[in-house]
């Protein structure tokens, strides 16, 4: 806690939790449940419930994240939070099928999520997932593969995602990936493989990243120049 001794502001054994942009609030993963909790008391503050993939967003205390639905396939939706005062939850989008991973642009502008809508996987065999905007298009899909995970560069020219063979499988290669907004053309291979299912991406410069990979995370930094 900011004063004061600390405290288990979390269930045992609960996902890590991720806080707002001001500092005020802390989300985390409880079951099926969204929780929102004010950091400075532990207070519950918003529960959404059959909620994950979650996201604050970089100049406010909304926060964005997936709605599971299920009729009778996954028909998630994108929602939109502000917390502090009356919370109502705002739709933003939806994807026909499973969603995953939102990202905010780093001003805040537009959202980035993958996207698997119901059929997909009948229709092309492949399980593909791919990267969505709300605002900038969707990111070219190589056939045969899906992408997932994207994250904004600081500069808001590029997604960065990992893409992957469909189907997924725990122990398959990943490749690092960037699309320039807008490009019509192929997204561009970045550095080696990762050998592992990827936990999370952070892209800390326009040619900077860091990978945590494996149950027990290691960070791996990958320079490199597109």
């Amino acid at each position: 806690t900011a004063f004061g001794a600390p405290f288990n502001m979390t269930p045992p054994g609960s996902p890590q939790p991720a806080v707002s942009y001001l500092g005020e609030y802390a989300a985390y993963q409880e079951g099926a449940d969204l929780v929102v909790l004010r950091i400075a008391d532990g207070s519950e503050q918003a529960r959404f419930p059959g909620s994950g993939s979650f996201v604050w967003a970089p100049v406010s205390n909304d926060i964005a994240f997936v709605e599971h639905r299920t009729t009778p396939c996954a028909q998630d939706a994108l929602m939109e939070a502000g917390i502090g005062g009356a919370t109502i939850e705002h739709f933003v989008t939806d994807c026909d099928g499973e969603m995953q991973g939102p990202a905010f642009v780093p001003d805040g502008s537009d959202i980035a999520f993958a996207c698997r809508k119901c059929g997909d996987a009948a229709a092309d065999a492949e399980e593909a997932m791919l990267i969505r905007t709300l605002n900038n298009g969707v990111v070219p899909r190589e056939p045969g593969f899906s992408n997932f995970s994207p994250v904004w560069s600081p500069d808001l020219a590029r997604i960065a995602f990992f893409k992957y063979a469909a189907p997924l499988t725990f122990h398959q290669s990943m490749r690092l990936m960037t699309w320039a907004i807008g490009d019509p053309g192929p997204a561009g291979h970045l550095g080696p493989a990762v050998g592992a299912l990827p936990l999370s991406l952070v892209m800390t410069s326009p040619t900077t990243f860091v990978i945590v990979v494996d149950r027990y995370p290691r960070l791996i930094w990958a320079d490199v120049q597109q």
